[in-house]
């Protein structure tokens, strides 16, 4: 399954153009912890890369939105929206560097597929196609898996993806997925939302 998401999660939610998200309204499942602070900078990295093979004419780095910068359940459904925008900007340029700044250490998922990013990075490939849009976002009951603060679902829909190589030839390929589910366990900590732990969600029979 982790190979799957590696090659056919192909970040998810445009930088620009996409679809706009469709949020289902957040209910009682969310409780803020106890803080003095409600507000958090945005997370700090070294500038993105903002050019790439597979980035849309005048498309920008995704942003995190002043909500997301709030300890609330708005604030967990707009930063587990933003942590799939970056994981779509990793495709688009194949630079992690947003993605790694939104998690934390226990999400061996998120490891696993930045570390796509860096690959092709070091061995000069890049990505064409493969860009998505965030169909449904809905806070979920609290599990509080690995200290989770809040919970989200968040399904994508993501078209063709290939990889290729720096002569332009086709080294891999994952089809078109017209809808995908994604539960992210998200945790507010030092004043900000950060990944706790993020895999496919497979619905029970």
């Amino acid at each position: 399954m982790l190979a799957a998401l590696a090659v056919i999660v192909t970040g998810c939610t445009s930088g620009g153009g996409g679809a706009d998200p469709t949020f289902t309204p957040p209910t009682s499942t969310y409780k803020p912890p106890t803080s003095t602070h409600s507000t958090s900078p945005a997370p700090t990295t070294t500038p993105p890369i903002s050019t790439g093979p597979n980035v849309r004419p005048g498309e920008k780095p995704p942003t995190l939105p002043a909500v997301g910068k709030t300890n609330t359940a708005a604030g967990a459904l707009a930063f587990a929206d933003y942590w799939m925008r970056t994981l779509d900007w990793g495709y688009a340029t194949t630079d992690s560097s947003l993605a790694k700044a939104a998690f934390l250490p226990t999400c061996s998922n998120c490891m696993i597929l930045v570390k796509q990013f860096d690959d092709a990075q070091a061995k000069d490939r890049h990505f064409r196609g493969g860009r998505s849009s965030v169909l449904s976002s809905a806070l979920q009951a609290n599990d509080h898996h690995d200290g989770a603060t809040a919970v989200d679902d968040v399904t994508v829909s993501t078209g063709p993806l290939q990889v290729l190589d720096n002569g332009g030839h086709v080294v891999d390929s994952a089809p078109a997925t017209p809808s995908l589910t994604f539960r992210t366990w998200l945790k507010w900590q030092s004043s900000a939302w950060q990944v706790a732990d993020w895999k496919e969600a497979v619905a029970k029979k």
